[in-house]
């Protein structure tokens, strides 16, 4: 009958459906066009894990719910830090597109082609270990991205990783973005990207202490540091 054939129709069309499965790719970072490009090569060791471009665990290409859940923990462990985050983000100066930035002006803004700030936030290279000044940074203040300017992580969530790079349990909420970085097709990493200028600053590992467990090994000359005054 007429109706038979509905209800037939209607099973058909709702088992289809249950075959499918929203794929959360909320905070997956799509791939810019300097990585890869000539002269862009890392000057740390790629094979140490705990550099800012080391071997980390696989991702099997779960990075956005793994960034959620990093959000989730990164928000309950601002209680445990004294509530330092709170409301310590500032946006970048809103006189530039800084999405938008051609590689010319980002030249200009840092120092030059050869300069390390360039070659880490536009070229994704890697700094030598223990050359930044900010390793051995603990001031109260922030940390701040030295291409746009804006608030990337708080002084309270730094800690000494014995690595040679400055490294925080958590980020600011919001200041960063991260990706699967299958650039080293052995090596599957969490790149760490500003969220405002998309500059690259390091990864993010899972062998970093209490609250969140989360170690972001960060290049210091993709930072600035912005002492807190009083």
């Amino acid at each position: 009958t007429a109706r038979t054939a509905r209800t037939a129709r209607t099973a058909r069309t709702a088992a289809r459906q249950s075959r499918f499965r929203f794929v959360d790719t909320t905070g997956a970072r799509a791939a810019t066009s300097h990585r890869g490009a000539p002269g862009a090569t890392a000057t740390g060791s790629m094979g140490n894990s705990n550099a800012p471009d080391g071997s980390g665990a696989p991702l099997d290409g779960r990075c956005a719910r793994r960034a959620a859940l990093r959000a989730l923990v990164a928000s309950v462990a601002t209680i445990g830090l004294g509530g330092a985050a709170t409301g310590a983000v500032h946006a970048a100066s809103s006189e530039r597109d800084w999405s938008n930035l051609s590689d010319d002006e980002w030249q200009k803004l840092l120092d030059g082609p050869s300069s390390t700030s360039y070659r880490v936030l536009r070229k994704a290279a890697t700094e030598p270990p223990f050359t930044s000044p900010l390793n051995k940074e603990y001031s109260p203040g922030t940390f701040v991205c030295a291409g746009c300017g804006s608030s990337l992580f708080d002084s309270t969530a730094k800690f000494n990783s014995g690595t040679g790079w400055p490294s925080f349990v958590q980020a600011l909420p919001g200041a960063v973005d991260e990706s699967e970085d299958r650039s080293i097709v052995f090596m599957p990493r969490t790149e760490v990207a500003c969220h405002t200028c998309h500059g690259h600053l390091g990864h993010v590992f899972n062998d970093g202490p209490a609250p969140t467990g989360l170690r972001y090994c960060m290049n210091g000359a993709a930072l600035r540091f912005e002492r807190r005054s009083g």
